[in-house]
């Protein structure tokens, strides 16, 4: 079990503390090293009911701050002025020089250092706005109930890529969460579908470690500086990188893949 202290906005909060299971920590604090979050966010990442059945959950285990060991994550409530102020990694060790002192400057350069392979940034938000610009992208957001899907460990099922036309093809099996629980404690799945990204004319990519099995922490789509589409994966296990392209056309392909963990 995890602690998770709330920061709520509110001029009677209680910044109470309360426990979550490693599950329901990882679905708050998807990114590697992650231990800052917005109830926005995770809003933003997951299908309302499944939220909000986390969020009860959570609130069934509260713990006395004089009992907790240590805190492994701050969820902010009603609290959108703080964003501004807070790392872009969402991570409290990559908090700005001028908001601490030179004790925790040190600190947090230490704990930098000790988790040097642990990513600064994390995904930039993918928009219902962009992804119904593109073709198929409209299907995308209606498969999942009108919310963008964040891909949190979704496979990657196949890459393709050939010369012809600079074409890339990603596919991947994304489902949604639901409240309900399996015997082995793991949260049930749904909506399963691959959902194939058709890349033309790439002009940028960087992809590693592929291998026989590829799943991701999550998935963005934005746009570049220069106007291309921008496919961005985070590392969990297996494949990880970007694909960068002047079109991109997404298709969708209901029910699950064959040989899936899921």
């Amino acid at each position: 079990m995890k602690n998770v202290q709330i920061i709520d906005g509110a001029n009677n909060a209680t910044f109470s503390v309360f426990r979550a299971t490693e599950s329901e920590f990882g679905y708050l604090f998807p990114n590697p090293g992650q231990d800052v979050e917005f109830v926005e966010d995770f809003f933003a990442r997951h299908h309302e009911k499944f939220a909000i059945e986390t969020l009860n959950n959570l609130w069934l285990r509260p713990i006395h701050k004089r009992d907790t060991h240590g805190i492994d994550g701050t969820l902010y409530y009603n609290y959108a002025a703080k964003r501004g102020y807070l790392p872009a990694s969402k991570r409290e060790i990559d908090r700005a020089d001028a908001q601490i002192n030179p004790s925790q400057r040190e600190l947090y350069a230490h704990l930098r250092a000790q988790g040097s392979d642990i990513p600064s940034t994390v995904l930039p938000v993918t928009s219902a706005e962009l992804l119904r610009e593109l073709p198929g992208g409209s299907k995308l957001v209606e498969w999942f109930g009108g919310r963008v899907p964040s891909f949190h460990d979704a496979e990657i099922v196949s890459l393709f890529l050939d010369r012809n036309d600079a074409r890339c093809n990603l596919n991947i099996h994304a489902f949604a969460m639901t409240p309900e629980v399996d015997e082995r404690g793991f949260y049930k799945t749904k909506d399963h579908v691959v959902v194939s990204f058709q890349f033309v004319g790439v002009t940028n990519l960087e992809l590693q470690d592929f291998n026989e099995q590829n799943v991701i922490y999550g998935l963005s789509v934005s746009r570049t500086t220069g106007g291309d589409l921008r496919l961005e994966m985070k590392a969990c296990y297996g494949l990880f990188g970007f694909v960068e392209a002047r079109q991109l056309e997404i298709q969708l392909e209901p029910g699950k893949p064959k040989a899936t963990i899921y």
